[in-house]
């Protein structure tokens, strides 16, 4: 199950760090198939405020950080919220070298990663403006919300098999609501 658990996480770091053009695919699996961590499926409710790259949101204590790297161009974090559903969501902080809309950048983004969007949209939450994007690729289901300030893309990826995804992703929503800048 761990190895599946880890797949799943490799394939969304992977997609997610590969459509932004800078990852180094091989370092990314490598990494989040040796990271170890022992999860359950039981979510305690119990919320937190972290604090990550110029943000904080909202998150359960009980998700199980899988993986986080830092490097001169993105930093990223991946978190198991439910092994028995393969459920994982990351967050990965781009560096922009320079100013550009969000709009040219899911352009960019996905014009080179060979993914379909079976769904696009852009919304506003708690002054931030949104795109949202939901696809299926490689047999996860996935859905990616990104924004762009002081020259950072924030990717959030909420990936799942597609008969666990309904599980947790009100949960993944409400995580989404909760993101505020602790930079301007």
């Amino acid at each position: 199950m761990k190895r599946k658990i880890m797949g799943i996480t490799t394939a969304v770091l992977m997609l997610a760090l590969v459509g932004c053009g800078k990852a180094d695919v091989t370092e990314v699996a490598d990494t989040a198939v040796s990271a170890s961590a022992e999860v359950t499926a039981e979510a305690t409710t119990e919320m937190e405020t972290r604090e990550f790259q110029g943000i904080t949101f909202e998150f359960d204590k009980s998700y199980t950080k899988v993986d986080e790297k830092t490097d001169t161009n993105f930093t990223y974090a991946a978190y198991l919220m439910d092994a028995a559903n393969s459920t994982s969501f990351n967050i990965v902080v781009e560096n922009l070298p320079a100013d550009i809309t969000l709009e040219k950048y899911m352009e960019l983004s996905f014009g080179g990663s060979g993914m379909v969007a079976d769904s696009e949209e852009t919304v506003e939450k708690n002054g931030i403006t949104w795109s949202v994007v939901s696809t299926n690729n490689q047999g996860l289901k996935l859905d990616q919300h990104t924004f762009i300030e002081n020259k950072k893309a924030y990717i959030f990826t909420y990936a799942s098999m597609p008969d666990g995804y309904d599980a947790l992703y009100d949960t993944y929503l409400k995580i989404i609501d909760s993101v505020k800048l602790t930079e301007k």
